[in-house]
């Protein structure tokens, strides 16, 4: 079910996504697997941050959290940081977004998870965007589209930050490799709204 949820969560259907995690969660309780279930609040976590749901996302990070005191994985507590970063920035609270991002990318390197800068990445674009800086944002997205290149992993992140920064258009034109359920004019158009919802 979580992969479910992480094909509905990149395409930015993030109702679809949030009904998998929540079937992914109670399947998890019902069935005592306490590191299933915080991975998938986690996901949670960063699904309903796309919205600016501080609210939300708070309440499925602690829950999160209770269960990683019982379960360590650090990774989730990164993603866990970045979604409330996000969440932050969306709702309009850059000084909370901008601490979450250096948090997240303090948990990142304590424990070298790379991957974690590209969730920080995200974040912080998403946050130069919605606050106006054109020359950072654009820095920050060619650090994270070399990180992407030489991992080969999530590749959809930059399509994704370019809608934020220069338009859907553009987007679309970015990395054909990636395969958006609806069409990338469609997929990356939900995507640009991310950060006109203020």
């Amino acid at each position: 079910m979580r992969l479910i949820g992480h094909i509905w969560r990149a395409n930015a259907r993030f109702d679809e996504a949030r009904a998998a995690y929540a079937e992914a969660i109670d399947l998890a309780r019902h069935e005592g697997l306490a590191a299933a279930e915080a991975k998938a609040l986690a996901n949670l976590a960063q699904t309903a941050c796309w919205s600016g749901e501080v609210d939300a996302v708070a309440d499925a990070a602690t829950r999160a959290r209770d269960l990683l005191d019982l379960v360590p994985n650090p990774v989730e507590l990164v993603k866990i940081r970045s979604a409330e970063a996000v969440a932050y920035a969306v709702a309009g609270d850059a000084g909370a977004a901008v601490e979450a991002v250096g948090g997240s990318r303090r948990l990142a390197d304590g424990i070298g998870y790379r991957g974690g800068h590209n969730l920080a990445d995200v974040a912080q674009i998403l946050i130069g965007v919605l606050g106006g800086d054109h020359d950072g944002v654009r820095s920050t997205r060619a650090e994270l589209d070399a990180r992407t290149r030489r991992s080969g992993g999530n590749t959809y992140w930059v399509p994704i930050v370019t809608s934020w920064i220069e338009g859907v258009p553009q987007a679309t034109e970015h990395d054909p490799r990636v395969e958006w359920i609806d069409g990338a004019a469609v997929s990356l158009g939900r995507w640009a709204e991310v950060a006109t919802r203020r």
